[in-house]
């Protein structure tokens, strides 16, 4: 997943937008912390909190998509998005943290799911690669 996250965010010439972003959103208080301040693609927080409350099990995918219908995305923001989703930063995180692994591993089946679910709806938005072993997960 990480190879293919690296080849769409490499592919997509589509303008985006930057933006202050979070280096990570593990916690409540990593969101207020200026320690934990950078600037990135606007994608990477709404990402990042995707990923985290899909495996904390908090995330509702109606609001999920009536915030990101509300966020002033370009056609490349999008793609973007879909990429960050696609890279497994949980993996990297509790291998830098050594972290047992099989939490995330348990659940991947569960989250190519929602990687399908997001890729019908972002592909509305603009042209998301296709990527056939995951669109033919459901």
């Amino acid at each position: 997943m990480s190879e293919l996250a690296i080849r769409i965010y490499k592919e997509n010439n589509a303008e985006t937008t930057y933006s202050i972003c979070h280096n990570r959103l593990n916690n409540p208080n990593d969101f207020y912390s200026p320690d934990n301040i950078i600037t990135d693609y606007k994608v990477r927080d709404i990402a990042e909190y995707i990923k985290i409350s899909f495996f904390n099990e908090t995330l509702d995918f109606k609001e999920l998509i009536f915030n990101i219908e509300h966020m002033l995305f370009k056609e490349g923001d999008y793609t973007l998005l879909y990429a960050r989703l696609l890279f497994p930063t949980y993996f990297f995180d509790c291998i830098e943290s050594e972290q047992n692994i099989e939490f995330y591993s348990s659940k991947i089946n569960q989250y190519e799911l929602l990687l399908n679910k997001m890729y019908y709806y972002l592909s509305t938005k603009g042209p998301i690669p296709k990527i056939d072993w995951l669109i033919k997960k459901v």
